[in-house]
């Protein structure tokens, strides 16, 4: 992280890391398997014969209790396709209970879905033979989604399978908990400004961190435990204990800019870069785990929004970085399977999650930071070429090809009067001294027009109340770009590029025209490489 600090510690507004997305799965002690689930309905309970009906009566005892749940509280429950985007379903029902402060379920969802489960295997194909027993054994059936709006971790999705063993499958997100600790413990006062899923601004980052550290496995459990005394499952001289494990886990680190000018350029030009030098050694080390070639992968893509994302895969696992709106760029580690990072899947590792997450994005953020110190194709001339509202009024746009802008920039540089003082009135007369032009081709209206342009570019400013201007620091960098870089530097690389180039076996005296055939050479071996070619041959050194 030290490499990455050092490049943009100036550039960012703060940071933090924080869990996202995490899906854990729960399951009734010792149900899981079929030797126990035998044992529970022929000794505990002791019923001589194990067939359909009685596995029927448990999962249609359940719906019921589900139906008079819906009534008492006056929700809604109805079916949808696995197709369908739930969340999408049910946003406008969470985001009411949010703007009144409620809590508790507000909607139910059913669905069919394939999922493991259990049948009743019979020797002789009779429902009455004591021999039957139950086996596992993999079919579609109903599945509830309980969409709760929790006091603790905010949004939360309970999915419960409607039949044995009653698997139970638990979506949290971090920055929802980390929001409603906020909250809980300072009361409703704006102290963050939050979007989708990430804080883009906080009055004390103290206070998020705090949050973080109050996000623990047992905090996790208690609440999954409250809610599944009152949905889920009951059943006959059988304590409703789950034991949960980790499914699927989000952890991300998160930089806030403070501007957005340079990101998206940058960026992509460091995505571009690591698609091409990020090597399967390199994933290896950062995942700090062993994994066969054919296991390790990586792509360069654009997302619904249009941003670049950067994404390695390692076996079941993924590291993936993303800019998110204009100043948000996140690094996130995903793992499907946490045994790809040495970690066991109990919820009770949530704390070696969270120390492996962070040591895999350390050396992800050193290897990025090496990426990110690179020239990115920021066009400064294109920022410039659209037009800018000062109140109701609109300013024009300055374009490189005006050639009575390019004057008026050039003259402002020289003659030291990017560090003066000067008039408009003076700078005409020195204009039209210097390039030789009749005061009908430059008349005084238009210089103030020229100057009232520049002001609201931010290129040149007014100082005090009187008519006198001086060029901004960010001003001398445009005139530089607009003069010296096009005259000296885009000049002779576009004379070589679409005239002639000059003949490297004659010498030269010159040392700026060693220089520009240096550059020559350069540009083509990137104009090469570009193009998918390669030059085989070194550089010719000028003479």
């Amino acid at each position: 992280m030290e490499k990455f600090y050092k490049l943009f510690l100036n550039k960012l507004k703060f940071s933090y890391d924080s869990f996202d997305r995490i899906v854990v799965n729960g399951y009734i002690m010792n149900f899981h398997k079929a030797k126990s689930l035998n044992y529970y309905f022929k000794v505990i309970l002791g019923y001589r014969f194990v067939n359909q009906k009685l596995l029927l009566a448990i999962t249609k005892k359940y719906n019921q209790e589900i139906e008079s749940y819906v009534r008492t509280h006056h929700l809604i429950c109805e079916w949808v396709e696995n197709s369908v985007r739930k969340e999408k379903l049910v946003a406008k029902y969470r985001s009411a209970f949010e703007k009144r402060n409620k809590f508790g379920v507000y909607y139910i969802l059913r669905s069919k879905e394939n999922e493991s489960t259990f049948r009743v295997s019979r020797p002789n194909q009779k429902d009455n033979d004591p021999d039957n027993f139950l086996c596992k054994a993999r079919k579609p059936f109903g599945h509830y989604y309980f969409y709760i709006h929790d006091k603790v971790l905010g949004n939360m999705c309970i999915r419960i399978a409607s039949y044995l063993p009653f698997k139970v499958t638990v979506y949290l997100n971090g920055h929802s908990y980390i929001e409603r600790y906020l909250k809980n413990t300072y009361g409703r006062k704006s102290i963050y400004r939050k979007r989708d899923n990430a804080f883009l601004n906080i009055a004390d980052i103290d206070k998020l961190l705090e949050a973080k550290a109050h996000f623990t496995e047992e905090l996790i459990g208690e609440r999954i435990d409250y809610w599944l005394e009152l949905i889920g499952p009951n059943l006959e001289k059988h304590p409703m204990r789950y034991d949960y494990f980790i499914d699927q886990i989000e952890y991300c680190r998160n930089f806030i800019f403070k501007s957005h000018s340079y990101l998206s350029d940058l960026f992509r030009r460091s995505c571009e870069l690591s698609l091409q030098f990020v090597s399967t050694d390199n994933i290896r080390q950062i995942f700090g785990s062993k994994g066969k070639d054919e296991q390790i992968s990586k792509s360069y893509t654009r997302n619904e929004n249009g941003y670049h994302v950067f994404k390695s895969w390692f076996k079941r696992s993924s590291i993936k970085q993303y800019q998110k709106f204009s100043n948000f760029l996140r690094y996130e580690l995903t793992c499907n399977n946490l045994p790809d990072i040495k970690i066991k899947k109990s919820l009770q590792h949530l704390p070696q999650v969270k120390q492996k997450a962070e040591e895999v994005l350390d050396r992800y953020c050193e290897t990025e930071a090496l990426m990110m110190n690179c020239h990115s194709a920021v066009d400064y001339f294109t920022k410039h070429s659209r037009p800018v509202m000062v109140g109701q009024t609109k300013i024009s746009a300055i374009h490189v090809y005006q050639e009575r802008m390019n004057r008026l920039l050039e003259m402002l540089l020289h003659d030291n009067r990017s560090i003066g003082e000067w008039k408009s009135m003076a700078v005409r007369r020195k204009i039209l001294v210097d390039f030789h032009i009749s005061e009908q081709d430059y008349s005084r209206n238009q210089v103030i027009y020229d100057i009232r342009k520049l002001r609201a570019h931010g290129i040149v400013e007014k100082i005090g109340k009187y008519n006198r201007y001086r060029l901004t620091s960010y001003g001398v960098k445009v005139a530089l770009a607009f003069t010296l870089m096009r005259i000296k530097i885009y000049g002779p690389l576009h004379y070589s590029l679409f005239e002639t180039q000059p003949d490297n076996s004659i010498p030269t005296g010159s040392k700026l025209e060693r220089l520009y055939r240096q550059l020559d050479a350069d540009f083509n071996e990137i104009q090469a490489y570009l193009a998918g070619e390669t030059l085989h041959h070194k550089h010719q050194k000028a003479a």
